[in-house]
């Protein structure tokens, strides 16, 4: 199937993207967009996702897409293949916008998805890259605003504090899309993230039935029973005989593996010792002075610890960017002429130094850096983990 490109002066661009700043001059297409005339959901979550997130990807992507609704996301591991997958056995049309250029299948190992989303009668495959533009790291964040920008609202099934999902998410915070997220236990890392959008606001996502009355779907069909086993759809990935670790982002299907190998059961006196260990305690320093309550003691021979420069921690070009709008108020054309930057590279560093607290977008397309004070407090969580 040959690509082909449709530009933003064209009737055909989706109208949708012409409502937000930043969005591609154009798109490389294999197969259909989105019908604006019917509701979508980006589905999106953590490539090394649990037994329990592929089931809610299934479930949900397939009550959603036997309803009507289309799924979008970007055909990554984990979540996203899951959500495709949903789509794909429900009869229902997905989506898959991708980092790289529409010709190439990445991942390799989702071949059979993508080769089904283009057999589908309404699903494709689209991207802002050119044939044959291979998937560079920065490619993936930048693309996630077109992900979230299709849909009606993006769906966070599972994913860790941090994740690249939440990317998604802040981008359709500021499209005004509204955002919810599969709850997990709170002793699971894979659902942090989601723990966290809750708590932050987003809407708790306790089944389909309720997006769907969301998007005004009032007459739907039954809910199809919730998998209680991924590989049903197996045939879409290859077999894997290796024993991986279970969180192995390159193997989208472990549910079913039996890890033989597993450590045998500790004796209780072994237990006891581990116990004991799990507590250590500091080893005194015979050179340190005992400290009074109530005073501080400080010779004067101590070095104050100097404060660290936050933008030390930047590289050449975020840095340049920093001084020039530092300087003035500057936008994304000012600082793409001057620093001799493509636009969809320079939005990806500009996402990057916001959310690291470096600079701010002040109106639409104009930044300004902050303060070294806001950006030593802010850049220093950013930089925590």
């Amino acid at each position: 199937m040959p690509t082909r490109y449709i530009s933003r002066n064209e009737a055909a661009y989706p109208e949708i993207l012409r409502n937000y700043p930043r969005m591609p001059a154009g798109l490389y297409l294999r197969g259909s967009l989105p019908d604006p005339d019917r509701p979508a959901v980006a589905m999106v979550g953590a490539r090394a996702c649990s037994a329990y997130g592929k089931r809610q990807a299934l479930h949900f992507a397939g009550v959603l897409a036997a309803n009507g609704v289309q799924i979008i996301s970007g055909m990554a591991f984990g979540i996203d293949a899951w959500s495709h997958l949903g789509a794909l056995e429900a009869g229902g049309d997905t989506f898959a916008v991708l980092g790289c250029g529409a010709d190439l299948c990445y991942p390799a190992k989702n071949r059979k998805i993508y080769e089904a989303i283009l057999a589908a009668p309404a699903s494709g495959i689209l991207t802002e890259f050119e044939d044959g533009t291979q998937p560079l790291a920065w490619h993936f964040p930048v693309r996630n605003r077109i992900i979230s920008a299709l849909a009606d609202l993006v769906l966070v099934v599972e994913a860790r504090s941090r994740s690249g999902s939440l990317i998604t998410a802040d981008y359709a915070l500021e499209q005004g899309k509204n955002i919810y997220a599969v709850p997990g236990r709170l002793e699971d890392s894979c659902s942090g993230g989601c723990n966290e959008l809750i708590a932050q606001g987003a809407g708790i996502a306790t089944c389909p039935e309720l997006l769907l009355e969301v998007l005004g779907v009032k007459e739907y069909r039954p809910a199809c029973p919730l998998p209680q086993k991924p590989q049903t759809a197996s045939g879409f990935f290859p077999s894997e005989r290796k024993k991986r670790a279970p969180s192995s982002p390159t193997d989208p299907d472990l549910a079913h593996v039996t890890f033989k190998n597993s450590p045998p059961a500790s004796s209780p006196s072994s237990q006891a010792s581990e116990n004991t260990s799990a507590i250590p305690s500091a080893p005194r320093d015979p050179s340190r002075r005992e400290k009074s309550p109530g005073k501080t003691i400080f010779s004067g021979k101590e070095k104050v610890p100097q404060r660290e420069d936050p933008f030390q921690r930047l590289t050449e070009t975020e840095q340049k960017i920093c001084a020039m709008t530092r300087e003035k108020i500057c936008s994304l054309n000012d600082l793409s002429t001057a620093l001799s930057l493509p636009q969809d590279k320079l939005c990806f560093l500009l996402l990057q130094l916001e959310l690291q607290g470096y600079i701010e977008e002040v109106v639409s397309g104009f930044f300004s850096c902050r303060t070294p004070e806001t950006a030593h407090s802010i850049g220093q969580l950013a930089h925590s983990v």
